[in-house]
């Protein structure tokens, strides 16, 4: 797929987006809180290019809901509404689709996740062009829903059901559940700093697909060290070493050497090994390891 130009790419050709703050329309939230609440109006692209710059690679999650496309006055495509009977409808709404949603890859963080509603005029279409965008691999789910009734415009079937597809950046590196909010009445320990009860519970990922091969990137090890109490992470270029994406092999010979160089400076080498011996894998990205020592979620036992 190509990209075809817009009438807005000549707006674009002498004119740059900016973001102007309405002060009315400020969002309050709490004085001592730090986060930053935004509302961008304005068109699409322009809010995605904005976004490229000042959030690059710094979104947790997307919702997209595009237009379906259904030939009622409901997508606009170089200021005219497309029709049913448009030959070149499904290539208009392609071409616009593809350019925004590879705006949005690059502002997702690389654990970050996109969900995109759509219904069944365009859905092949969407599906061919995520697969383009984000790799087929990084493909999680298709969900269906129940979406508003009119089923007249089908002689067979109620057409009753919309879809939300369900794409990782990556992967290997996207955490995607449910959180059951804890009961801490039955934890039988207590962190006076923290004045919360607790339990303790494996870091390691266990029941089905634990194994490092399951995700790659959620295999590393974990550095302690017992004189100064603190914990920490061998730098990513050495962790990226250790899975070789070409050959989607691991490289046990240097994570042996690590072992030995770590071992030698007092560090006490932690890895996800499971009871029968072999390497399992974390439940954590690395990313959340350091965040969650200082915040007294991991102990060393």
């Amino acid at each position: 797929m190509g990209e075809k130009t817009e009438n807005i790419d000549q707006l674009l050709d002498s004119n740059y987006p900016v973001l102007t703050n309405i002060p009315e329309k400020d969002i309050i939230t709490d004085v001592d809180n730090d986060n930053t609440h935004l509302i961008i109006e304005g068109d699409n692209l322009h809010s995605l290019m904005l976004l490229n710059i000042t959030h690059k690679e710094a979104v947790d999650v997307i919702y997209i809901d595009p237009p379906y496309n259904k030939g009622n006055n409901d997508f606009v495509y170089n200021d005219n509404y497309v029709e049913k009977e448009d030959s070149w409808k499904h290539s208009k709404w392609a071409s616009f689709m593809e350019r925004r949603l590879k705006l949005a890859r690059n502002v997702l963080k690389d654990t970050g996740i996109i969900f995109v509603s759509i219904d069944d005029d365009e859905f092949a279409q969407l599906k061919l062009i995520m697969d383009s965008v984000f790799n087929e691999n990084n493909f999680i789910t298709c969900l269906p829903w129940k979406g508003k009734g009119g089923g007249a415009d089908n002689k067979f079937f109620m057409l009753t059901h919309e879809f939300i597809m369900v794409y990782a950046k990556n992967r290997d590196k996207c955490v995607v559940g449910l959180k059951e909010k804890e009961d801490r009445s039955s934890y039988n320990k207590y962190d006076p700093v923290l004045n919360r009860k607790y339990r303790t519970q494996l870091l390691r990922k266990w029941g089905s697909e634990s194994n490092r091969e399951d995700r790659k990137y959620m295999f590393y090890p974990i550095l302690y060290n017992p004189t100064n109490e603190t914990l920490s992470l061998p730098p990513d270029e050495e962790i990226e070493r250790l899975y070789e994406r070409e050959t989607d092999t691991f490289n046990d010979d240097y994570l042996q050497q690590l072992k030995e160089n770590y071992e030698a400076q007092g560090y006490i080498f932690v890895l996800p090994i499971k009871d029968d011996g072999s390497y399992g894998r974390w439940r954590w990205d690395k990313s959340n390891i350091i965040p969650a020592w200082k915040n007294r979620e991991i102990e060393i036992v």
